[in-house]
C-alpha cells in the first residue's frame, strides 16, 4: 500500500489544490482520518478515503496555520496501520 500525504493545501478555489487529500493506492477494510487545530480541537473526521477535507470549520475557513493529520486505517490483509503528521493550510 502506497500513500502519500501532502505537507500542504491550499484552498482557494483556483481547482489546484484545494482540498487536503491524502492518495495512494488504498485497499483498505477501514480507514478513519481525524485533522486537528493546534489547540487540539477536531476540525475533521471521516471514515471515507474518498472524502477530503476542504479548510473550513463551522462553516467557516480555518485560518493559514499548521495542523495535525492521524490516519488509521486496517488493509485488505487485516494489518493495522497508523499516520499522524502535519501540514500546512495556506491561502
Amino acid at each position: 500500500m502506497l500513500l502519500f500525504i501532502p505537507n500542504a493545501f491550499s484552498p482557494n478555489n483556483d481547482q489546484l489544490n484545494d482540498f487536503f487529500t491524502p492518495n495512494g493506492r488504498l485497499s483498505v477494510k477501514e480507514y478513519h482520518i481525524y485533522i486537528y487545530n493546534r489547540w487540539g480541537e477536531l476540525l475533521f473526521e471521516s471514515n471515507d478515503h474518498k472524502r477530503s477535507w476542504d479548510g473550513n470549520y463551522n462553516n467557516a475557513m480555518c485560518p493559514q496555520d499548521v495542523y495535525t493529520y492521524w490516519i488509521n486505517l486496517v488493509d485488505v490483509f487485516g494489518k493495522r496501520k497508523t499516520y499522524r503528521g502535519t501540514f500546512t493550510l495556506v491561502h
